[in-house]
């Protein structure tokens, strides 16, 4: 650190830190050498201790639970605490883990206060159900207040993110406000989905796929993906948080999402008659749509493989129409329109259609009549 503040202390070309790497440990769910054996076997910590109690009513549920269930005690050892089991095991774990990771990023920031955090192979899972299967004591949403308490010093906690439950890990890393980022996952067409939708739906503020040259395969898009996420990047920021953006993910067993937005109940549905070339005659297995809502009758929406049909959602009886549709791109931050839309590329003058080979832009102006 002491480092990289001497030849990068203005351009900030590192712009965060990551402490270790998927931390825990494998085929047990503690240590059990002697010196873990008399810590385990000593008291909670006072600073542990002292954290469960200020916190006790926004606990994540899970320690909470068996915190509660051994009898909300505030003091004893491990098991007096937390009661017998490698649940306990994997608390303990978890508490040395932050403590030394958290130590190591304090000293880090005394030489350059840049923001810091550590990543998770995410447990349990199917094939994973227990510390010492998954990596034991690691940062996971289940022991995420052992790590505030051990390691105040870390600004965010972030999952590796392969399995197929996605949006549920990216629900569970967003709890009692800890900031989303994905240093892990994946770089194939499903990746760049959940990227869109981590990005639009739950705020993350970033998304590495490893492994691309492996795993990205031939209807990935990913360079594309990046470059109107790139494009994109003003218009999300000045809409988080706002209530004026929407993110949907598509796919075989979720092929239509409706939701409202604005004053408009917007319909999107997974499309193999999109225009342009498909990977083997059909649209990627997940795509994601992102809709950001820029004026009373107004959209800017992200797609692909995609159909979309708006309706009123303030008076049932008027009818929606497209007044205008449009391709395009942003540029500094400035849509720079591409062509305009109609006919067949608009089935019947009412649905957005966006291609399936890649994510493209389309602006659109709505009108409602009777």
């Amino acid at each position: 650190m002491r480092h990289i503040h001497q030849v990068d202390p203005d351009a900030h070309t590192v712009l965060m830190m990551q402490i270790e790497n998927e931390v825990g440990v494998l085929d047990a769910s503690r240590d059990f050498s002697d010196v873990a054996n008399k810590a385990f076997a000593g008291p909670v910590p006072r600073e542990l201790m002292d954290y469960l109690q200020e916190h006790k009513d926004s606990l994540i549920p899970q320690l909470r639970q068996r915190w509660e269930a051994a009898g909300f005690k505030t003091a004893g050892t491990w098991e007096q605490v937390f009661g017998a089991g490698e649940a306990t095991d994997e608390i303990f774990m978890a508490w040395n883990y932050a403590r030394y990771i958290g130590h190591i990023a304090a000293l880090g920031k005394a030489e350059h206060n840049i923001p810091m955090f550590v990543n998770a192979w995410l447990g349990p899972q199917p094939r994973q159900p227990s510390p010492g299967d998954y990596p034991s004591g690691g940062p996971l949403p289940h022991v995420m207040d052992v790590w505030r308490a051990g390691a105040p010093t870390l600004d965010f906690l972030a999952p590796d993110i392969y399995l197929p439950n996605f949006t549920d890990w990216c629900e569970w890393y967003t709890q009692s406000g800890n900031p989303l980022f994905i240093p892990e996952s994946m770089g194939n067409a499903r990746g760049c989905a959940n990227a869109i939708w981590a990005i639009g739906e739950r705020g993350a503020i970033g998304y590495s796929p490893f492994g691309i040259d492996r795993t990205a395969g031939p209807d990935s898009d990913l360079a594309g993906t990046y470059d109107v996420l790139g494009q994109l990047a003003p218009l999300i920021l000045a809409h988080q948080g706002r209530g004026t953006m929407k993110a949907v993910l598509l796919d075989r067993d979720n092929p239509t999402q409706t939701f409202r937005l604005g004053d408009y109940a917007i319909e999107a549905g997974l499309s193999s008659r999109s225009f342009g070339p498909v990977a083997a005659g059909v649209p990627a297995d997940r795509v994601a749509g992102l809709f950001v809502s820029v004026g009373p009758d107004d959209y800017v929406i992200l797609g692909r493989s995609m159909m979309v049909y708006f309706a009123s959602a303030t008076d049932p009886t008027q009818q929606v129409g497209l007044g205008t549709v449009e391709e395009g791109t942003y540029v500094n931050g400035r849509w720079v329109p591409g062509r305009r839309l109609n006919g067949d590329e608009t089935p019947e003058w009412k649905a957005l259609r966006f291609g399936g080979d890649h994510y493209g832009l389309q602006q659109v102006k709505l009108y409602r009549y009777r």
